[in-house]
C-alpha cells in the first residue's frame, strides 16, 4: 500500500475516497469534546440587606439587594419560620424580583425570613442574613347595622344592611331574627317582614369574630295611621299598636331625629301619618304637615334625605296669611294661617284642614278644605268659606264694627277674631271645627260647626256657646273635641 501511494500520490485518489476520509476526520473531531464549554458550577452571591417590615396585622413586606452571578441570577427562594426564636424554615415563595409581600399572616405574631439566589444551572447561593418582624395587632372588629331602629306595617318589608369594620377576610355577617321572616340574605344585607304585629329583634353577627354583633328592634304595626289629634276620638293619646318605640329605646343613646324637611312657616298643628299610601310611583308611609303660612305638605315618612311628594299653598297674588298684628295680639307672633290640627279620612284618602287668609285690605276668610292625600287637590266641592254670614240668634257681643257686624238679633262669626286652635274631628261622615279667640281680644264666642265630609260647601250646622254673652271660647289647648260612639261631643 505504501508503494502504491508513494507511486500514485493523493491526487490519484478518487473523489469518493476523499469524501469518506473527510467524514472520518469530522467524526473523530466531534467525538473528542474539544468544542463543548465547561459546566457552570459557580453559585450566585448571597442576597444582602434583607429587611422585613410589618405592613398590617396580616402582611409583612420583604426587600433585599440583588445577588450577582458569573452567568446570571434567575430568581430567589424565600423561606420563613414563625414564632420567637424559631429555627424551622420552610420555603414559601420563588420571586424573580428583589421584593416579596407575605400575606394572610396571623396578627401579633413574629416571623423570620431568609433568602437565597438561584441561577440557570440551579446553583444556589448561601442564605442571606435573617430578618424578623412581627405583624401588627389586629384592629377590633365592629359591626354596625342600618337602620338603627325602625317601624313598618304588617304589609311592608324593611331592607337591612350590615357593615363589619376590620373584616380582613370580608366574610361579613350571619343574620337572625326573633320572629317574622328574613329573605334575600347575603353577608351584608337582608330584608325583614312580618305578617303579625309586634316587636322583633334582628341581629347581624360577625363571621370573623362571633362575639361581635349588632341588633335592631323593629316594631311592626297594623295601625291604620295617625289620622287625628291624639290618635282617637276619646283623645286619651294612647296607641296600643305602637311597637317600635319603647321605654328601653327612647333615650339619648338610641332615639333622636333621623332627618328633617324644610317648610315655609311655623308648625302649630300636630303632624299626621298614613302608611302604605299609593303615591310617588309606589306605596309609601307619608307624613302630613300644616304651617302658619297656609301650606300643607306631604313628606315621605322614612326617606333620608327628605322626599316631598307635594305642597298645597292657599296663598296667591293678593292673598296672604294674616299678620298677627291684625288680631291685636301676639299669641301667634309671626303670621296666622293653619293652627288647628287637620283630620284625615283614610277610606276616602282625604285631609280636612282650616286655613285663615287675608285677601286685599281688611278682607279676612277662614275656609275648610278637603284635600286629596295623593296630590293635594281639592275634593268634595271644597273649600267651604266660613264668613260673617254664618250667625246664631242672640244678643251677645255682636261684632267689631269693621270686619264683621251683627244683624238685628243675631251674633255673627268673625273670621279675623275667631282663633281656630282646636284640632278638627271626623265623626259619622261629618267634620267638626271649633273656635275661640286670639289673646282674649273682643269680640269672640265659642263656636262648633259641623260640615258634611262628602259635600263640604253644604251649609254647616252651627253652635255658639255664648250667643247672649261673650268670652266662652272653645280652646282645647290645641286638642280636638272628644266624641262618643253616638256622634255627640263629650266636651268642647
Amino acid at each position: 500500500m505504501r508503494r502504491v501511494l508513494g507511486n500514485r500520490g493523493l491526487s490519484e485518489l478518487s473523489a469518493a475516497a476523499l469524501f469518506a476520509l473527510f467524514l472520518v476526520l469530522l467524526q473523530t473531531g466531534c467525538n473528542s469534546g474539544s468544542y463543548n464549554p465547561p459546566p457552570d458550577t459557580t453559585p450566585p452571591s448571597a442576597p444582602t440587606g434583607l429587611t422585613a417590615t410589618a405592613a398590617s396585622s396580616t402582611q409583612i413586606n420583604l426587600a433585599w439587594t440583588a445577588s450577582t452571578d458569573n452567568v446570571g441570577v434567575t430568581g430567589y427562594k424565600v423561606e420563613r419560620c414563625s414564632g420567637a426564636s424559631c429555627s424551622s424554615f420552610a420555603q414559601i415563595a420563588t420571586p424573580t424580583t428583589t421584593t416579596f409581600n407575605d400575606t394572610s399572616l396571623t396578627a401579633s405574631t413574629s416571623y423570620s425570613y431568609r433568602v437565597r439566589a438561584i441561577d440557570a444551572a440551579s446553583n444556589l447561593s448561601i442564605f442571606s442574613s435573617t430578618a424578623t418582624a412581627s405583624t401588627q395587632a389586629a384592629a377590633p372588629i365592629f359591626v354596625s347595622i342600618f337602620p338603627k331602629r325602625g317601624g313598618i306595617t304588617v304589609s311592608q318589608t324593611l331592607p337591612l344592611s350590615a357593615t363589619v369594620n376590620n373584616d380582613v377576610g370580608g366574610v361579613g355577617v350571619t343574620w337572625t331574627a326573633t320572629g317574622g321572616a328574613l329573605t334575600g340574605q347575603t353577608s351584608s344585607s337582608a330584608t325583614f317582614s312580618s305578617p303579625a304585629a309586634g316587636s322583633f329583634t334582628i341581629t347581624a353577627k360577625s363571621n370573623a369574630d362571633t362575639t361581635k354583633s349588632a341588633s335592631v328592634t323593629i316594631g311592626v304595626t297594623d295601625l291604620i295611621g295617625v289620622t287625628t289629634y291624639h290618635n282617637n276620638l276619646s283623645r286619651d293619646g294612647t296607641n296600643p299598636k305602637e311597637f317600635a318605640l319603647t321605654t328601653s329605646n327612647v333615650n339619648t343613646a338610641s332615639f333622636g331625629r333621623l332627618f328633617s324637611c324644610p317648610v315655609d312657616g311655623e308648625v302649630y298643628a300636630q303632624p299626621l301619618w298614613v302608611p302604605n299610601l299609593s303615591i310617588g310611583g309606589g306605596n309609601h308611609n307619608v307624613t302630613f304637615v300644616a304651617t302658619e303660612n297656609d301650606s300643607v305638605y306631604a313628606f315621605d315618612a322614612d326617606a333620608s334625605p327628605c322626599v316631598q311628594y307635594w305642597q298645597k299653598s292657599f296663598l296667591s297674588a293678593g292673598v296672604t296669611a294674616i299678620p298677627f298684628g291684625d288680631t291685636g295680639t301676639d299669641d301667634i307672633n309671626k303670621k296666622i294661617g293653619i293652627t288647628g290640627t287637620p283630620v284625615i279620612d283614610v277610606v276616602t284618602k282625604t285631609l280636612y284642614v282650616v286655613a285663615k287668609t287675608k285677601e286685599g285690605s281688611g278682607n279676612y276668610h277662614q275656609r275648610l278644605h278637603a284635600l286629596s292625600l295623593t296630590d293635594g287637590s281639592e275634593k268634595f266641592g271644597g273649600p267651604a268659606d266660613i264668613t260673617a254670614a254664618i250667625t246664631v240668634p242672640g244678643t251677645g257681643d255682636v261684632g267689631d264694627g269693621s270686619t264683621c257686624s251683627a244683624s238685628s238679633g243675631n251674633v255673627p262669626f268673625c273670621p279675623l277674631k275667631e282663633g281656630q286652635r282646636a284640632g278638627l274631628a271626623l265623626v259619622g261622615g261629618n267634620v267638626y271645627v271649633a273656635w275661640a279667640s286670639h289673646g282674649d281680644n273682643q269680640p269672640y264666642h265659642g263656636w262648633i260647626m259641623r260640615f258634611n265630609a262628602s259635600n263640604v260647601p253644604q251649609a254647616p250646622a252651627v253652635f255658639s256657646d255664648s250667643p247672649n254673652g261673650r268670652e266662652s271660647g272653645i280652646w282645647m289647648a290645641g286638642g280636638a273635641p272628644a266624641f262618643d260612639s253616638t256622634d255627640g261631643a263629650k266636651s268642647g
